[in-house]
């Protein structure tokens, strides 16, 4: 694991990237979970919260059933008290049915490189295969979708991306809880467009919104 890939950013965005640590951490965990059952599936919907990094941090599955997973991560610290989660719910096409079981009947289907220095320039984003492979490599990632042609860009990943942009920082605030519905499955190298509004974040290409964030009212 090359740990400089993310301390790098300490020192230039301070407590926002102690808080993604914490994010990285929570996405690590999932690992447990790369025996190969869950090749092929895609994130339906997140949910989080991060306060910073865990002294300890523990997976579980929450629902199973064929073609569809719910697993939680839960991160705590040095009394082993609960500081952060992190729960994805997994489905995977053609198995349950074509539509998302999460989405509300909306339809899944399946359908550079981000310049570091301006991550604000012009409201899009771009995530092309070597930051994936590097991104996979340090959570351990091995779903095969997210390799090779028509490959899939990790969810969790474009959270990561989300969450270090300057300009969404007032929306990415400390101690609050975040809800994520993904609606399409988005294809590496697509530039997406960033819609940001005091109640949620939209991933948008012309008409088809790949995925909306709002906060959560606990």
């Amino acid at each position: 694991m090359n740990v400089n890939w993310y301390d790098s950013y300490r020192l230039t965005f301070g407590w926002e990237v102690w808080k993604l640590n914490g994010f990285l951490q929570l996405v690590k965990a999932l690992a447990a979970y790369n025996d190969g059952m869950f090749d092929g599936y895609v994130i339906a919907k997140v949910l989080w919260n991060v306060s910073g990094e865990y002294a300890y941090v523990e997976a579980a599955m929450i629902k199973q059933k064929p073609g569809y997973a719910v697993i939680r991560v839960t991160g705590r610290n040095q009394d082993k008290n609960e500081t952060g989660f992190l729960q994805i719910t997994l489905w995977k096409p053609g198995e349950v049915s074509k539509k998302c079981p999460e989405q509300e009947g909306t339809p899944c289907d399946l359908v550079q490189r981000m310049p570091e220095d301006h991550l604000d320039a012009d409201g899009t984003i771009t995530i092309a295969q070597e930051q994936v492979d590097h991104y996979l490599n340090l959570v351990q990632d091995t779903n095969p979708i997210h390799r090779g042609r028509n490959a899939i860009v990790p969810g969790l990943y474009v959270l990561y991306e989300l969450q270090r942009r300057k300009s969404l920082q007032e929306f990415f605030t400390e101690h609050a809880s975040y809800e994520t519905a993904f609606h399409q499955p988005l294809p590496v190298g697509v530039c997406c467009r960033i819609e940001a509004k005091d109640d949620g974040v939209r991933l948008v290409v012309t008409d088809t919104t790949y995925f909306t964030i709002h906060k959560r009212v606990e």
